[in-house]
């Protein structure tokens, strides 16, 4: 094992040494196209971004489009785009990504699941600046562990290959300054049964010596688990949870590029529910360096972290330490043909605790990622993408597992394309599934709800565990008619080796490595704009239908809905004067059946569909916003948790400000 680890050092150096470091600019992302160079799609975008102007009628591009398209798709949306979506939070930004779902455990700060497949385990790596966030010792998303405030620019691991390596995975950035102009971006919004959710960021103006500050907060009063029990209406201090978390920042221009270096903090706290009234708190911290450097050929991005977590769950009397420090290296061609590559390495350590002083720690679990690749063709004619993977984790049972991709595109026309490919995405065990445990309270169904037990499902690991390998093959078509632009594609997602528990009849639900599953679906995407006289028109819908069983296997396969759609139908126009603006944002959503086994102490059930319709009135005032919401219109009981539910009908005021010296 140490020849391995000082095989991969060296490699590292030896290809990093010729090479000229470089981290990626603070400049908002281009929203107008399609794709990041190094992804395929990007091939044809500018095509595409003219055939749509020509269809308009106009000599230019409109206003680049809200790019709603499935996590298959090369979906990039940047800093105008995700303010023009209207989320507060970033379980906002999520909610609204096709091709994703997000499931959260009663209300806002309490468990959250979130996956990018049919076959994901209900978290996947979520990377801020280049650097992750996934606690070792937990199996719930890191999405209340992350900035508020500050955040921009959203990407898939469908799509930067050099970015992400080769686990599923989202990656965002943090917004950069204004060129000679201090920015500070304040929002606030409250509701009957929300006490309040507020962000502020601060960005010193774009130069050489660049300061920051994101700071956000939120509390609710409503969302204990468990709910629909009649014994929890007259509990009004259960469920109650808050948020604090803070980011410093600067960036400094040197010789060897520019220089990032990140500091934050942050702390949530929810009440348990009645049969487990003790709360729940958590810390976080993370510490970050980077390096950015372009060259006219190339651009690299370093980061050094350090992260680490405490969790204090008192009502099953369990206590969890947990850190992560490491490197990522990527490398990537300017143009977007040539070679890339992604490479880290780090060290993970864990403390499981328990009130009755039982004790293990796992210490100095080295895991590294090597992922080089070659995209060739040329801008606007066939195009062809081969990667590797290459991962080691001490904590899994292989010494390497070798996953890749390749993908091809095909041009049809000016206006449309078709593209192809397959990934194999691996993922390893967590120090949790590996040496580790963890215990849920569980439901039974009742008439009308449910009905809380004193039974909890203790989940510990029995064994080492493999690396679990996510196949994926899809054929996809894409394109702009008239002035649609549109997406329609196949995906087959297989399983194998996935890890996840499996019920025992004691109550115990021990962690397995064996698990297979099988999902083939149908995804789509269709949006426009319109402009006349002044007054913009938008639409963007999309969803998917699985067109295989809902079966599972073990915990896996759960949570993931049989069909799904969205669809955003925008309309605005000037408020006496152009640099004012009023305009109303309606949104509806379908989220088909599902299974759940999270709480169900007799075994997975399947949830009732859900049917979501917002409504948003807004008026921009310059750089003010005041906005209106409507949230849940038909006061559905929306269950994302079998045993849980979010908000019902409520209003919500919301004002955004962005002052500028």
């Amino acid at each position: 094992m140490v020849h391995l680890r000082l095989l991969l050092c060296v490699g590292f150096l030896s290809v990093a040494g010729p090479s000229r470091l470089l981290a990626q600019s603070d400049a908002a992302p281009d929203t107008s196209s399609l794709a990041p160079s190094d992804s395929l799609s990007g091939s044809t975008a500018d095509t595409l971004a003219r055939a749509e102007a020509e269809s308009l009628g106009v000599s230019e591009a409109p206003p680049p489009v809200i790019r709603s398209l499935p996590r298959s798709m090369a979906t990039r949306l940047g800093v105008e785009a995700l303010l023009e979506r209207r989320s507060e939070t970033l379980d906002d930004v999520l909610r609204a990504t096709p091709g994703l779902s997000l499931r959260v455990d009663g209300d806002r700060g309490m468990r959250a699941f979130l996956d990018t497949s049919p076959v994901d385990p209900g978290w996947v790596e979520i990377f801020v600046d280049g650097v992750p966030s996934q606690n070792p010792s937990d199996d719930e998303s890191a999405l209340w562990d992350l900035p508020v405030a500050g955040l921009v620019g959203l990407q898939s691991s469908a799509q930067a290959w050099w970015q992400t390596g080769g686990e599923a995975s989202l990656a965002f950035q943090t917004e950069g300054g204004i060129e000679g102009r201090t920015r500070m971006r304040t929002h606030f919004s409250s509701t009957a049964r929300e006490s309040f959710y507020r962000a502020v960021t601060l960005r010193t103006p774009d130069a050489d010596r660049v300061l920051r500050l994101d700071f956000g907060e939120w509390k609710t009063d409503l969302g204990t688990p468990f709910s629909f029990s009649s014994n929890v209406v007259g509990a009004p201090d259960a469920g109650r949870s808050k948020m604090r978390r803070f980011v410093l920042g600067a960036d400094l221009q040197t010789d060897l590029g520019r220089l990032s270096l990140r500091f934050g903090r942050g702390t949530r706290f929810f009440r348990g529910s009645v049969s487990r009234p003790d709360p729940v708190e958590r810390w976080s911290g993370r510490l970050s360096l980077g390096l950015h450097r372009e060259s006219p050929s190339r651009i690299s991005d370093l980061r050094l972290f350090h992260l680490d977590w405490h969790i204090d769950d008192r009502g099953h009397g369990e206590f969890r330490d947990a850190s992560r420090r490491g490197l990522r290296w990527q490398s990537r061609p300017a143009d977007g043909r040539g070679w890339f590559l992604d490479f880290g390495v780090e060290e993970q350590a864990a403390r499981f605790e328990t009130a009755g002083d039982t004790i293990h720690a796992v210490n100095g679990v080295m895991k590294a990622r090597i992922a080089p690749g070659w995209r060739v063709g040329s801008q606007r004619g066939p195009a062809f993408l081969i990667a590797a993977d290459f991962s080691h984790a001490e904590n899994s049972r292989r010494d390497v597992d070798v996953g890749g991709r390749w993908e091809g595109q095909v041009p049809v026309g000016e206006r449309s394309q078709i593209r192809a490919g397959f990934r194999r995405v691996l993922r390893s065990p967590s120090l949790l599934e590996s040496d580790g445990w963890s215990t849920w309270d569980t439901v039974i169904p009742v008439s009308g709800g449910y009905l809380p037990t004193v039974t909890a499902w203790r989940r510990e690991s029995g064994a080492r565990l493999f690396s679990e390998r996510q196949d994926l093959a899809f054929l996809r078509g894409e394109g702009i008619w008239w002035n649609w632009r549109w997406s329609l594609g196949a995906e087959s997602w297989r399983l194998r080796d996935g890890i996840g528990w499996e019920t025992l009849p004691d109550g115990s639900a021990p962690f397995v490595g064996d698990l297979g599953l099988d999902r083939q679906q149908i995804v789509g995407t269709l949006q426009t704009r319109r402009h006349w006289n002044r007054q913009e028109f938008s639409f963007s819908a999309s969803g998917h239908r699985v067109v295989s069983s809902l079966r599972r296997s073990g915990s896996r396969g759960g949570g993931w809905p049989l069909y799904s759609a969205r669809a955003d139908l925008g309309l605005s126009r000037p408020f006496f004067s152009q640099h004012n603006r009023l305009g109303m944002d309606l949104v509806g959503q379908v989220l088909g059946p599902r299974f759940d086994d999270r709480h169900v102490v007799l075994g997975a059930s399947d949830s009732d569909p859900l049917y979501v319709l917002d409504l948003r009135v807004w008026l921009k005032i310059r750089d003010a916003e005041l906005r209106i919401s409507y949230d849940n219109l038909l006061d559905a009981r929306l269950e994302e948790v079998l045993g849980t539910f979010r908000r019902g009908r409520q209003m919500r005021l919301s004002l955004r400000w962005d002052y500028f010296n």
